[in-house]
């Protein structure tokens, strides 16, 4: 019996047990419990997804009665969800769709 592969899958579960683990475009993403304040996770990460077409901001907000990370974004596209986390240092990350924003000009 070929043990081999429970031994890749037991290190891997190892590996990414309570450690951080990098995510897209080396994002990393933190355990469950919070070094950061969602300001000061806004303040770090926000400039880099304003960055991305089709964010259009960013802001905090609850999800299921807990503090999260909102991002703004006009639709929901493949490179978004690639380049933004779906959680980050612990703050659980909901991207919400607002279609296009466009200022008003002043009459």
């Amino acid at each position: 019996m070929n043990l081999l592969p429970f031994f890749f899958l037991y290190a891997s579960l190892a590996v990414t047990g309570n450690h951080s683990v990098p995510l897209q475009d080396s994002v990393i993403v933190k355990s469950s419990h919070h070094k950061m304040t969602i300001a000061q996770v806004l303040k770090k990460y926000s400039g880099k997804w304003m960055e991305i077409p089709g964010v259009t901001g960013t802001g905090e907000g609850k999800s299921e009665g807990k503090p999260c990370v909102m991002v703004l974004v006009d639709h929901k596209s493949p490179l978004i969800k690639k380049k933004i986390p779906n959680v980050i240092d612990g703050y659980k990350v909901v991207l919400e769709e607002t279609g296009k924003i466009q200022a008003r000009t002043q009459q």
